[in-house]
């Protein structure tokens, strides 16, 4: 049985395609359709902006029913059902004739992405990569950085010369385009039953992994969780918080106006922290890697601070493009980060417990977030207290990590 074949990259493509679908087209975009259905609706843009907050929480509460559905049937079957909804969903928001149609139809459209998003293709990651474990996970969360900032122009030049039902018709289409891979491409959920053995994996060699109390389960035994230990709890605390400061990289347009600076600069920010949502990803796979997983989340942590404190003091226009960028470190934290700490401390069964729980205590902290901080702004006129209520969960993050890391350091010099 081999370890290493095109077919092991064949489904990371597969995989970072589906990513990219499911967070590039139906997460990463949906702020260019917000102005022409607050027009096309005649409501708010307040009441616009919530179909977000829904599609987030479809993602969230379908992390709960993607582990025993992908244990009963065929994952293609689920992926091509999954893909076929979403598209339909995506398709029917550009002919909604009233608020409620829309929000329904963003419900529906995070639910079923759900079913090819991160869980997913997190799962097939886990299955057939034992070594280059980071580097697989960077490249899929990457995937959506990379296929957003392709898409959103595409999307916004169609908006401008066909209307926005083409646009959503098009934003269809290409969630279907990028899922063809994950439908047709022949391969199997599990390398095993292709014949192959995972990729860096030894025939009748145990996964390599760190030693832990939660990694003792036989297969076919039963999975049982420790909820009641420390990494647990640092693991739900960071994925309960962190992924909520991803809302504050929306805000940054706006705050570069509210810091005087000219909107121009505003659109710049983005760029920079866009830039950084990828490079951040495939650096902390890397690092991961190399020198461990919490080192990794340490170091984006820290970029993090950084970024937040010029921010904060905004001196200049260079210092908050380096402030916005070193903030785009967290969607590297929000995803793989989050992902391999999950992967670091639980086995691949135990992993099926409890990363849909991170994933959606994470997903229900973004949605809730997006409201906080404009509701904070509305509160102060001011980006300030978004900002250093960011830098204090940041840091309570950094210390959170170093308390583990010295815990793990503590029980191998015991052992």
């Amino acid at each position: 049985m081999k370890n290493n074949t095109l077919k092991h990259w064949g489904v990371l493509t597969a995989a970072s395609l589906m990513m990219g679908s499911a967070f590039g087209i139906n997460i990463n975009i949906n702020g260019v359709f917000l102005a022409p259905l607050a027009e096309q609706l005649q409501r708010p843009m307040a009441d616009i902006s919530f179909f977000i907050t829904l599609i987030s929480m479809g993602l969230a509460f379908a992390s709960f029913v993607i582990t025993p559905i992908f244990e009963r049937f065929q994952f293609k079957q689920i992926v091509t059902i999954a893909t076929i909804i979403s598209a339909s969903a995506m398709a029917l928001m550009g002919f909604a004739s009233n608020i409620w149609m829309l929000y329904i139809l963003a419900a529906i459209r995070g639910f079923s992405a759900a079913f090819f998003g991160p869980v997913a293709s997190q799962y097939l990651i886990n299955n057939w990569f034992h070594e280059k474990h980071g580097m697989a996970t960077s490249i899929v969360f990457s995937s959506a950085g990379i296929i957003g900032a392709i898409a959103s122009p595409l999307i916004t030049s169609v908006i401008s010369q066909f209307g926005v039902r083409t646009a959503f018709v098009v934003a269809a289409g290409l969630i279907v385009l990028m899922n063809l891979m994950g439908i047709f491409y022949n391969y199997t959920y599990r390398p095993q039953d292709s014949n192959l053995l995972p990729y860096g994996a030894v025939l009748d060699d145990p996964e390599p992994r760190e030693v832990n109390s939660e990694q003792t389960t036989q297969i076919n035994a039963p999975v049982t969780v420790n909820f009641k230990t420390y990494h647990f709890f640092v693991i739900m605390t960071v994925g309960l918080f962190i992924p909520g400061i991803t809302a504050l990289v929306q805000h940054l347009s706006p705050m570069a106006v509210d810091f005087n600076f000219s909107p121009e600069i505003g659109a710049l920010l983005i760029s920079a922290s866009m830039i950084a949502n990828i490079l951040s990803k495939l650096a902390i796979g890397a690092i991961a890697d190399a020198k461990g997983v919490l080192f990794g989340k340490m170091t984006m942590l820290i970029a993090m601070i950084i970024g937040i404190i010029l921010l904060i003091l905004h001196p200049n226009t260079f210092l908050m493009m380096v402030g916005a960028f070193g903030l785009g470190c967290v969607y590297s934290l929000s995803t793989v980060g989050i992902s391999l700490l999950t992967k670091r401390f639980y086995d691949d069964q135990a992993f099926g417990k409890v990363y849909p729980i991170v994933s959606f205590a994470g997903n229900m902290g973004a949605a809730i977030a997006i409201s906080l901080y404009g509701l904070s702004y509305d509160m102060t006129q001011s980006y300030m207290l978004a900002l250093w209520l960011s830098l204090g969960l940041t840091i309570m993050a950094l210390l959170l990590i170093i308390s583990l890391n010295s815990r793990l350091k503590k029980h191998q010099l015991d052992a």
